[in-house]
């Protein structure tokens, strides 16, 4: 048995290799006799079979040709297939679990997937010959010769392997046993289905063509093993053959036919390997230097946005911050690249002030150590009557503050950042003194309120004391490898596109304390993963406070976020609370928490059994065709207890959000609107639904304060901002919130209206100023009501980027 497994896993990488390395025929590279070699655009039907017949050479000659550098890709299919082929059997039996019915239904969905595929070469030969569209006949063409070179590389293939297919639970899935025409080694089914989306794909080569093109192959692959036709193994291997001759075929006409050549085209501006637009490279002192990360508060961000709103940061990922100070100074520099293209453009003049003032803030880096004193600032605040500070139960007056204490009366903060670097180590510290007055216990009413939405014991009627400390809102460390930042410390997190917050994590709590790997600039993926565009990604694991059931919760979690074109952006969430007093802390309650696939309901599921509490969030932001430089469009989605918001639409909390970067006659002059909402659309479950689970009854909170949006639980609300920008730092906003909570939570709802207005000043240099009123109407039965108030604040800031220390790399 240990010699036939052996045989079959040489079997395998010698079948990877001959597949893999017909490769990617480069224009260079073309066969002189290659019958693709055709001057004519559409190659007659007679043809067929010698080019069917001269590819099967080149697939099964290409071991001869391999070239080094193929081993890079080669070499980990290989293994992979390997991998799967030893596994085949025990990822059957233990893993796919279907009932006969599911079994019936995955076998149909292949064979329409496939049937449907299979249709698409003619669908294109009768539409090119009816409008007389050579390139449309010579794509389908181009699919018939891909599907008679699968067949017969698969068939032939499969002869050889003969193994056998998965029966049931028991079948071994021995190599070299079954009959030539029942050999489940490889996939036929993949195979074509592969072969003609990779022709399609090619010569097709639009984002929206891809996904539509190679979902719908990748359904096949997935249905040929949920119905128990194939092996994991057999329906890759299958997907890797169909693919790469597919890609052959495509790429060796392309490349011998001018007429037919349809590279895809790079948007202007769009990055390499490090993250930085051609002709505007990242200086080589700062690829490999640790930065620190800007402040979710900074204005900077507000700059990029425009600039990213006019069209001059196509790259731009918004739904994933905060960016470092390295990856700000690449969107300024892309920016700066373009804007020199953009000819007299009506943004130009707002464009040039934007950068301008970004390079004086971002160019001050440099390779050598320091630690910078950033900025001291000194904030006071007032709020003149009764006041919301309990976003989980009723509501907020003042959000998407850090989590600052605030309490009704008079409200100071004082405080400075700075930053570090040496090299690729990086510190970043803002710690600020705060004071706050305190408040009355609650009622026994509202305590019994409390204690009935959440499923907790009565509390203790104790007054909210007086706030007066020095904290740290954020203090972290970290260091750079490659394009991959490792940071440990009190770190905060923006997941989504949204202006008021996100629906998972914003900055409306104290940022948690957590060790953080993110990638510093957004990459593309070699090879079919090109596809994908650019792409961001995060890693986060830290531990929550505050929270008394359960007790000392930690959270884990990851966002991968894809830059499909330079107008388009998808991003994707997986979250979870887990650990905890009563929830120990091991490796298997860890790999529980990713690979379970059950949720436990009640208290039942308490203890080492718990998979925690997991989420999902998907986001996206595109700009509208026709109106690419004016009208973006955007939404945040999450949902509890489902695998991702697209799963289940109707159960989900929603986000969505329009934004006109400048109003027709008034240049200056954005609107946005945004409607958050954690009531399903399906049907209001209440409180105990959305940022709530049964076990960690604290919910979605640091410190008591929501983590996401200050919509709250079970609320809708509808808000919208307009701003005028005099400068780059220097505007005013005037904005709305109407907040309506559920009466299926809080007994008689509750309703919240906000105005506000906001002045930003640059003074000088090295000062700037805020002024901020707000007008607050709320009620909420519980607490009575109506009630009414009036807050301002107003910040001074010095900005200076003071040297505190700086050492020259030659001493």
């Amino acid at each position: 048995m240990n010699l036939r497994i052996q045989i079959c896993k040489a079997f395998m990488i010698l079948a990877a290799v001959a597949s893999c390395s017909l490769a990617q025929p480069s224009p260079g590279r073309i066969h002189a006799a290659d019958p693709a070699a055709d001057s004519r655009i559409v190659f007659p039907l007679s043809k067929l079979p010698g080019m069917v017949l001269h590819d099967q050479g080149r697939i099964f000659t290409s071991p001869a040709r391999m070239h080094p550098r193929d081993l890079a890709w080669i070499a980990p299919l290989s293994a992979g297939l390997s991998v799967l082929a030893l596994s085949d059997r025990r990822n059957m039996q233990e893993r796919i679990h279907t009932n006969a019915l599911a079994r019936s239904r995955s076998l149909t969905v292949s064979n329409v997937g496939t049937g449907s595929l299979l249709a698409i070469p003619a669908v294109l030969y009768w539409s090119g010959w009816r409008h007389g569209d050579d390139s449309t006949r010579s794509t389908a063409l181009q699919g018939f010769r891909a599907i008679a070179d699968t067949v017969v590389a698969a068939e032939l293939i499969r002869t050889v392997a003969r193994r056998e297919r998965p029966s049931g639970e028991n079948s071994s899935g021995d190599f070299f046993r079954a009959g030539a025409l029942s050999s489940s080694f490889p996939s036929m089914h993949a195979a074509v289905s592969w072969a003609v989306a990779s022709v399609v794909s090619e010569r097709y080569p639009g984002w929206l063509t891809r996904v539509l093109a190679y979902g719908l192959a990748g359904g096949v692959s997935l249905s040929r093993v949920t119905s128990y036709q194939h092996f994991p193994a057999d329906a890759v291997a299958g997907s890797a053959l169909g693919w790469l001759i597919g890609r052959h075929v495509a790429r060796s006409e392309r490349a011998s036919c001018p007429a037919c050549r349809l590279y895809r085209p790079e948007p202007a501006g769009r990055t390499d390997p490090h993250g930085d637009v051609a002709g505007e490279a990242e200086p080589e002192s700062f690829r490999s230097s640790g930065s620190v990360y800007v402040p979710l508060d900074s204005w900077v961000y507000g700059a990029l946005d425009r600039l990213a709103a006019f069209g001059l940061i196509p790259s731009q990922i918004a739904g994933l911050r905060p960016w470092t100070r390295a990856e700000c100074g690449r969107e300024m520099r892309e920016a700066d690249s373009l804007l020199k293209e953009a000819g007299k453009a009506g943004f130009v003049d707002e464009a040039g002030e934007l950068l301008t003032a970004l390079r004086r803030e971002l160019d001050s880096d440099g390779g050598s150590p320091a630690v910078v004193l950033e900025s001291v600032y000194f904030r006071n605040g007032v709020i003149a009557g009764p006041m919301l500070n309990d976003s989980f139960h009723f509501g907020q007056t003042w959000i998407n503050d850090f989590g600052r204490p605030y309490g009704r009366g008079w409200n100071s903060y004082g405080g400075f950042t700075a930053r570090a670097a040496s090299g690729r180590f990086f510190a970043y510290v803002r710690g600020e003194y705060q004071q706050a007055p305190g408040g009355p216990a609650d009622s026994l009413a509202v305590r019994e309120t409390i204690a009935r939405l959440d499923g907790t014991p009565l509390r203790q009627a104790s007054p909210v004391a007086e706030t007066e400390r020095f904290r740290t809102l954020e203090a972290y460390a970290g260091v750079r490898v490659g394009d991959l930042e490792f940071s440990v410390g009190k770190q905060a997190m923006w997941w989504g596109p949204t202006y008021d917050a996100p629906l998972a994590f914003s900055n409306n709590a104290e940022p948690a304390k957590n060790f953080k790997v993110s990638m510093v600039h957004p990459v593309r993926l070699p090879g079919v993963f090109g596809y994908l565009g650019d792409i961001r990604g995060e890693f986060v694991m830290g531990k929550l406070g505050g929270h008394q059931y359960t007790w000392r919760p930690w959270f884990n979690a990851q966002k991968l976020t894809f830059k499909l074109t330079g107008n388009l952006e998808l991003g994707f969430t997986r979250w979870s609370i887990f650990w905890g007093v009563g929830h120990p802390i091991t490796a298997r309650s860890f790999i529980r928490n990713f690979t379970s696939t059950t949720s436990p309901r009640d208290a039942t599921g308490a203890g080492a059994s718990d998979p925690g509490d997991r989420k999902a969030g998907f986001d996206f932001r595109y700009r509208i065709p026709g109106l690419r430089n004016w009208l973006t469009v955007y939404s945040d989605s999450y949902c509890d207890d489902d695998p991702s918001p697209l799963a289940a639409p109707r159960r989900a909390a929603i986000s969505p959000g329009i934004y006109l970067s400048h109003v027709p006659g008034i240049p200056r002059l954005d609107f946005r609107v945004e409607a958050p909402s954690t009531q399903p659309m399906a049907t209001d479950l209440g409180g105990t639904f959305i940022y709530y689970n049964g076990q960690y009854r604290s919910g979605n909170t640091n410190y008591g304060r929501l983590m996401g949006n200050a919509v709250g639980r079970d609320g809708r609300a509808i808000q919208a901002w307009s701003s005028y920008h005099f400068s780059a730092r220097t505007k005013a906003e005037a904005g709305y919130r109407e907040l309506k909570v559920s009466s299926q939570f809080l007994p008689g709802g509750s309703t919240q209206s906000d105005g506000t207005l906001k002045v930003s000043l640059q003074l000088g240099r090295s000062w700037s100023a805020g002024i901020q009123f707000q007008y607050e109407r709320f009620w909420v039965p519980v607490l009575g009501g109506p009630h009414r108030n009036l807050s301002g604040v107003v910040q001074l800031a010095w900005e200076p980027n003071l040297l505190l220390l700086k050492r020259d790399h030659q001493q």
